[in-house]
């Protein structure tokens, strides 16, 4: 097993925990109205609506699937490795209908999230990227979920206190770079139009 440096390790366990609960209830939120999802990815139009709906159909699976790895700590580097590309894809969609001045609701987490695509949200999926390049990278390293748990030195309830607060600080730095991308585009798209 290839040895990487403990922090990159650990890192990438946290990312791999926040893009396992995202695609987890990424996928139950589209699974929930699924004639309704599908038919959101046909309106992105950037795939023919004969592939847009098996695409739409499959897409919550897959996202499963690779929750289940990521938060299984299951043939890691596959799953960074596919959820980056996924999130490429996604990001890539969500560009071409920006460039085209299409303002249409994300369907990121199902029908339940109604925002509308913007520069921020294309800012959270290049953040989203980093972390399964961190896993892909480093997810198949020498610290499992167990070892942290157990700890050198801390508690298993500072260890999954600590877990926590990364995880919540994941949430947190995605929410914040997507509004202040979308709040720094808004300001020009503003000051242009005075």
């Amino acid at each position: 097993m290839e040895s990487h440096p403990t922090i990159f390790v650990a890192f990438a366990l946290i990312a791999r925990l926040f893009l396992g609960g995202y695609f987890l209830l990424s996928a139950f939120g589209k699974l929930r109205d699924m004639p309704g999802f599908v038919q959101g990815t046909v309106d992105y139009r950037v795939l023919p609506a004969s592939l847009a709906r098996p695409f739409a159909l499959l897409l919550p699976w897959i996202e499963l699937g690779l929750a289940a790895m990521l938060l299984g700590g299951f043939a890691l580097q596959f799953a960074g490795a596919c959820t980056l590309l996924l999130l490429i894809a996604f990001t890539a969609a969500i560009f071409i209908n920006l460039q085209r001045g299409r303002e249409i609701p994300c369907n990121c987490y199902g029908l339940a999230s109604s925002e509308l695509i913007n520069w921020g949200t294309i800012a959270r999926n290049l953040l989203l990227m980093a972390f399964a390049l961190l896993v892909t990278l480093y997810g198949g390293g020498s610290v499992d979920t167990q070892q942290l748990i157990r700890g050198d030195g801390l508690t298993p309830f500072v260890t999954i206190s600590l877990i926590l607060i990364l995880l919540a600080c994941c949430y947190l730095s995605t929410r914040l770079v997507e509004a202040a991308v979308d709040v720094f585009v808004t300001g020009r798209k503003l000051s242009r139009a005075r």
